[in-house]
């Protein structure tokens, strides 16, 4: 069985975009060298995020950890807390497959508005990092 490293987070504030997401993993004691995958999903609407996350963590201790300390995160007083959970679909190459395919949410409900996306490659792939400018994506 190979080890789980993917983590849903659920019932992020809409408002929340991927930086925001970034710096509460960091005030967590998280860097962004912990994940190598971070996926928000954008609202059909555009501009608000699904209310949910999939992060990719590089090892199962770390999204271990990830799980643990975000379960009952409080965002803000009046916001539902996260809830996070293994993420049906696991590891690096079968969320980057379900992203370069772009069509997550029209598998899911026969229609709907691909994910933005920004290529962010780790050192796997022996690619250079660019700079994350889309609000919802993070590779």
């Amino acid at each position: 069985m190979e080890a789980l490293t993917t983590v849903v987070i659920r019932n992020l504030p809409r408002s929340m975009v991927l930086p925001d997401l970034l710096g509460v993993m960091q005030s967590l004691n998280f860097d962004e060298g912990d994940f190598n995958f971070l996926n928000m999903q954008e609202d059909k609407r555009g501009g608000i995020n699904r209310g949910y996350a999939f992060i990719n963590a590089i090892s199962h201790p770390v999204a271990k950890r990830l799980l643990e300390t975000m379960n009952g995160h409080v965002w803000d007083a009046g916001i539902t807390p996260a809830v996070a959970e293994w993420s049906k679909l696991q590891g690096l190459e079968a969320n980057l497959a379900v992203v370069s395919d772009g069509s997550a949410s029209k598998r899911r409900r026969g229609r709907g508005k691909k994910a933005q996306t920004d290529r962010r490659c780790d050192n796997n792939y022996n690619e250079p990092a660019t700079s994350v400018t889309s609000p919802f994506l993070f590779l």
